[in-house]
């Protein structure tokens, strides 16, 4: 779930979202920028009241998203996922070509 914030929504009214969402066992992702005050929800939202979030004090809008994989999302996750595996970097447009044992000419 999105919500965007009302542009002038004081701190403690941000505060009072967050924790309330926080206290529903929820996890809050903050994705604001310089201009727009955003946060997503994590978790089973679909038990949540869409118009009843609209109601509190500081809200402008409120968008389910129905994606299955949140947490992996560019939206969540802006920063690419790099592993390291004994010096050589996984990820963040490093190209590498593995193969498993089978892969390899004589495998049985």
């Amino acid at each position: 779930m999105i919500i965007r914030m009302k542009y002038d929504i004081t701190k403690e009214d941000y505060e009072k979202i967050v924790n309330y969402f926080e206290s529903q066992n929820f996890e809050i992702k903050d994705i604001s920028g310089e201009t727009f005050k955003v946060i997503g929800i994590v978790g089973d939202t679909s038990k949540l009241d869409v118009e009843d979030i609209k109601g509190m004090k500081g809200i402008d809008e409120v968008t389910r998203i129905q994606s299955p994989y949140k947490k992996a999302s560019k939206i969540f996750h802006p920063e690419p996922t790099i592993i390291d595996v004994g010096g050589v970097k996984i990820g963040g447009g490093s190209f590498v070509v593995m193969a498993g044992p089978c892969s390899l000419r004589g495998c049985t």
